[in-house]
């Protein structure tokens, strides 16, 4: 958890200045569901596994589309 409260607000900096919010928003969820399923916070609730699957998925389709906007912008 601790390096979760570290890495959160530096790829919310690099990306910010950038601009990349989708990015950011995406590297987000990524790691949260990864701490979320490191700790076992997925095993507390009903759907837990699930959710943070699903936070998961979302959260590279953001990163995959922040690269193929910035790809496609170059």
């Amino acid at each position: 958890m601790i390096i979760l409260a570290l890495y959160l607000p530096i790829v919310g900096y690099l990306y910010g200045r950038q601009g990349r919010w989708a990015g950011a928003a995406g590297w987000a969820l990524l790691v949260v569901s990864v701490a979320g399923f490191g700790t076992g916070a997925s095993r507390s609730f009903t759907w837990g596994g699930l959710v943070f699957l699903a936070a998961a998925i979302f959260g590279l389709m953001l990163v995959a589309f922040d690269v193929a906007v910035r790809a496609r912008g170059r």
